[in-house]
């Protein structure tokens, strides 16, 4: 009997402790569903060239566009994000963090935070955003990061809205973006543009 109390105590001990699950709060929640990949496609319609331009790596220096600024929010996020999705949203911790005013307009400031456990990692680590009661969001904070067996990617989004002529339109954009390749030296880049007019 003896022979066989020692194996099982050594597969208890092997045995994987229960995952917890981070906090989730049912505001945050509904607040998240409108931070998607897709949330600004209707708002960037309004990007005009010329209302703004390219901000230079050396303080004050800018350039006018040659064409209006890209959509940033695909590139970071999907339109169904890894905090909505059902196999992965047990993996991040939820919150409001209170009220804030971007463009004028009243919104909640929410969180979705990754908190890792052991089991496959996500991309998207950590997600702010500014959201109306209505659903409108104003403003985003992305960070990512992507290890792989080639190249370790880590980026981070600023972005928000304002508004022209009573309408919200594409205000500001910060991406930095670090990649280091195997065997090389890390490389960083940085991609910002405002509304001038």
């Amino acid at each position: 009997m003896h022979r066989f109390l020692l194996p099982l105590l050594a597969l208890a001990a092997c045995a994987e402790a229960p995952v917890e699950m981070p906090p989730h709060e049912a505001a945050a929640d509904a607040l998240l569903e409108h931070v998607t990949g897709n949330a600004w496609d209707s708002v960037w319609t309004r990007a005009a060239a010329a209302d703004y331009v390219r901000l230079g790596t050396e303080a004050g220096t800018s350039e006018a566009l040659d064409a209006p600024p890209v959509n940033p929010l695909p590139a970071f996020l999907s339109d169904e994000p890894p905090y909505l999705d059902t196999a992965a949203r047990e993996q991040y911790a939820t919150r409001v963090l209170g009220d804030t005013t971007v463009a004028g307009r009243p919104a909640q400031l929410v969180e979705a935070l990754f908190v890792p456990d052991g089991r496959r990692t996500q991309p998207i680590r950590l997600v702010r955003a500014a959201v109306t009661e209505s659903g409108d969001l104003l403003w985003v904070h992305v960070d990512r990061a992507m290890d792989t067996i080639l190249f370790d990617e880590a980026s981070r989004l600023r972005a928000g809205l304002t508004e022209a002529d009573g309408a919200l339109v594409p205000g500001h954009a910060e991406i930095e973006t670090t990649t280091d390749v195997t065997a090389s030296e890390p490389r960083p880049l940085t991609l910002a543009w405002e509304r001038v007019r």
